[in-house]
Order: C-alpha cells, then structure tokens, then sequence
C-alpha cells in the first residue's frame, strides 16, 4: 500500500518537473506525502521505490525555477540522508556541486543542511575531498547569515567594524 502512494505521489513531482502540470502546490503536497511516507519506514531500505524517489530529487536540486520545490527537495534529501534510507549514492556530491550555481536564495538554507548532514555520514577517506569541494559556500554563507542578522540587530544600518 505504501508503495502504491509513494509512486502516485512520485507520478504528481515527475509531471510537474515535466511540465505537464503547472501548478507546484500538487508538487508540494506530493513531496509531503512521499516524506511522511519514508519517514513511516513502511519501506525498505535501499528498495526500489526509495531509490527512485531519491532520483526524482534530483533534477529539482538544479532547478532555478521554483525555489520552494527545490527547498523541499533539498529538505528531503537531507532526511533522506538522516534517516539512512539509502546509501550514499557515489554520484551524490558531484550532484550537489553542479547545483551550487542553480541553487535559490530561499533555498540555500536547506542545501546548506544537506551538505552538513552529507558530510557527517561520509567515510572519513572521501570526508576531506568532499568538505574541499563546499568549504567556499559554507563560508560564504555563513557570511552572508551573520550580515543579515547584523542588519536585523542595528535596525538596518550598516556596521562597520
């Protein structure tokens, strides 16, 4: 049964990153729907149906287009990884690094805890290569945050320090 709704809620993403279906509210709640799904582990590990949801990710992680489908995913996939649903798939950083440019400002808060959860169940061998890869963002980012809530806390002067 579960794997029944997990593929009709699959079917509801893949028509809409398709362009099928315009409205991403379907999308939205379908992603809920197979997050809430997962995280009841009615599934196995590794099963097909998990692997191809983690596949469905994909694409939304490099698409610029709709930024609350691609913080859900990112939001999902960190879960996924939390959760150790599937294994680390070996094409999994390069993923993320090819979607650091298409990455959207409201979404770099959730790719940021993605990566972070990544590297905290990495082997210790590909631990230092991977953290290489995402050290400029992670800094940049962190920047960026404490700037923003520097603003917030002088009433929206700039501080110069």
């Amino acid at each position: 049964i579960a794997s029944n709704f997990l593929k009709g809620a699959l079917k509801n993403v893949l028509e809409y990153s398709s362009g099928n279906v315009q409205c991403s509210d379907s999308a939205r709640s379908s992603l809920d729907i197979a997050m809430a799904i997962v995280k009841s582990y009615a599934l196995k590990k590794d099963s097909s149906e998990l692997l191809l949801f983690y596949k469905t990710l994909l694409p939304h992680l490099q698409d610029p287009s709709d930024t609350s489908i691609q913080k859900k995913a990112y939001k999902a996939l960190a879960q996924f990884l939390q959760l150790e649903l599937v294994s680390i798939p070996d094409d999994l950083v390069a993923h993320l690094e090819e979607a650091a440019d298409s990455t959207g400002v409201g979404s770099k808060a959730s790719r940021l805890f993605c990566i972070q959860i990544l590297l905290e169940k990495l082997l210790v061998e590909s631990l230092y290569e991977s953290t290489c890869r995402f050290i400029a963002e992670i800094i940049l980012y962190s920047r960026d945050a404490s700037m923003k809530v520097s603003r917030m806390d002088f009433g929206g002067s700039t501080v110069e320090f």
